[in-house]
């Protein structure tokens, strides 16, 4: 069509002697692979295809090349699929990645970071475990997250310092060499400082003593949660329960500071994906999970095949799948019992299994 010859780069005539500029074969080649990642089916083929990069450095120097790249990339790391969005990260130890290659330590970097700040924002918006994410980004742009915080950048000096406190940075010298450059930023400096605050009051937190058990009354809130968990010490807590209370997932930021947490009980309450996500993050040692008519979505859900050690697990009257529930049985090799009533995936599967009873604390 008339619209589709406006944009291709080829024109009537330009074929000489059989053989076409370099720039033209180029710039055909990046059109049509822009046209194919337009396509959400052949993403997912695409994808891992060009996780090689299987190209010369030649055309990796060559901008309008970059550029079209640049924009499949953008499609990959926005897209709903974990496998698709991985294809940004190494094959293997060694191995360059589109990640990395777009990176502003790098000679192939389009421009001054402004890019991949962008694909790391799109990444960090879909991932599900978020410190699973960001220890990707350690292991594989470290320096390019140090050479942003040396420039001034506030996003990547955040990012820097939940490095940091994540503990995702195996290497000892690299993460002294990290906290330096966090340090020589202002910003940086203050964060480092919260960050010390925070630690402190966690060791606190965590110090051997208190109940094993607490059970917080109806209709409390995050705040009341909060105010609870700062009075003394609860490094043997191992059930709670916060069921018909008011609480959101604002509530998990204090919930993943218990060393000992196994069973945890949200029934009733407004706790959704975010709440969840970040549990699955840190809380490894859950072995039951009450989220029985609460906010969760599959987005949130999926984060729990991270919790490898749980068993009991109640998600009666959630926005369940079939597909994510299949997800989970395939990916939590401990869980015994469960319970999916009045989601859609009952339909799909037994919707009842009895194993050891952790529901209620």
């Amino acid at each position: 069509s008339s619209g589709i010859n406006a944009e291709w780069p080829l024109r009537p005539g330009e074929i000489t002697n059989n053989k076409l500029p370099k720039e033209k074969v180029t710039s055909c080649f990046m059109k049509m692979v822009e046209l194919c990642a337009t396509h959400e089916d052949w993403v997912k083929e695409m994808a891992p295809l060009l996780q090689p990069i299987p190209f010369p450095d030649e055309a990796m120097k060559y901008p309008p090349f970059v550029r079209g790249m640049v924009n499949v990339l953008k499609r990959f790391a926005s897209d709903q699929r974990p496998e698709v969005r991985e294809c940004m990260f190494p094959m293997r130890e060694g191995k360059e990645s589109w990640i990395q290659l777009i990176a502003p330590d790098h000679n192939c970097c389009p421009d001054n970071g402004e890019t991949f700040c962008a694909i790391v924002r799109i990444l960090l918006d879909r991932a599900a475990v978020r410190r699973k994410l960001i220890r990707q980004l350690a292991y594989s742009c470290l320096d390019a997250f140090r050479l942003m915080v040396i420039r001034g950048d506030e996003f990547f000096v955040r990012m820097l310092s939940e490095m940091i406190e994540s503990d995702v940075i195996e290497d000892k010298d690299q993460k002294e060499q990290a906290l330096s450059t966090l340090r020589s930023n202002p910003d940086g400096e203050r964060f480092y400082r919260a960050m010390c605050d925070r630690q402190a009051a966690l060791c606190n937190l965590a110090q051997l003593g208190g109940p094993t058990k607490l059970a917080m009354p109806a209709h409390s809130t995050d705040a009341d949660v909060e105010k609870v968990l700062s009075s003394g010490p609860f490094g043997n807590l191992e059930k709670l329960s916060l069921a018909f209370t008011c609480v959101t997932s604002d509530c998990a930021r204090h919930l993943v500071k218990l060393p000992n947490l196994q069973h945890l009980n949200l029934w009733c309450t407004q706790f959704g994906d975010t709440g969840l996500c970040l549990l699955a993050e840190h809380c490894h040692r859950l072995k039951s999970l009450n989220l029985c008519e609460t906010l969760v979505t599959d987005e949130g859900l999926l984060a729990l095949t991270e919790l490898k050690t749980l068993n009991s697990l109640n998600l009666n009257s959630t926005k369940l799948s079939a597909q994510v529930f299949e997800e989970l049985i395939n990916k939590l090799p401990s869980l015994a019992s469960y319970d999916i009533r009045y989601t859609e995936a009952c339909a799909h599967h037994t919707p009842f299994m009895k194993g050891e009873e952790h529901f209620r604390v």
